[in-house]
């Protein structure tokens, strides 16, 4: 077995370990935004009432400022996925020269792929493409009401 290779391989595995870690620590952040703005635009609605022009302006506001938000999360999960898959490309090719170590990586891709897994990276994905719809149907909801 190589030594500076199964380092490498070792390094990399705590490096894609980190970067799933991150990935789940910044979706938790944006459904925390996500809900606070919400939040924001339930109690808008029912301290404000339900007929004033002031209460569709600031929920129409803050739910466009909340479909940025998603847009901006949603290219950060694009950049976590191409990252990983990069990071899980390499660590198969390494895995493919080390001697005497076991091809789980690899192996559990080929299996997967053949099953049309979806990662849960690729399920996260839709988060912030759910948030984007309701928040665009609010808005014109309300934009309607308002005419």
């Amino acid at each position: 077995m190589n030594g500076e290779l199964f380092k490498q391989y070792q390094i990399l595995i705590g490096l894609i370990q980190r970067l799933s870690e991150r990935r789940q620590h910044t979706t938790q952040i944006y459904l925390a935004v996500n809900a606070a703005l919400l939040t924001l635009s339930s109690f808008i609605v029912s301290k404000i009432g339900f007929e004033t022009t002031m209460r569709t302006i600031l929920v129409v506001a803050i739910f466009a400022v909340g479909i940025v938000i998603c847009e901006i999360w949603h290219r950060m999960l694009k950049q976590y996925n191409v990252l990983a898959r990069w990071r899980y490309d390499f660590l198969i090719k390494l895995e493919s020269e080390i001697e005497g170590i076991e091809k789980f990586y690899g192996e559990e891709r080929k299996q997967l792929e053949s099953l049309r897994y979806k990662s849960f990276s690729e399920l996260e994905m839709w988060l912030p493409i759910l948030f984007k719809i309701l928040y665009l149907l609010v808005i014109v909801f309300m934009l309607i009401r308002m005419v």
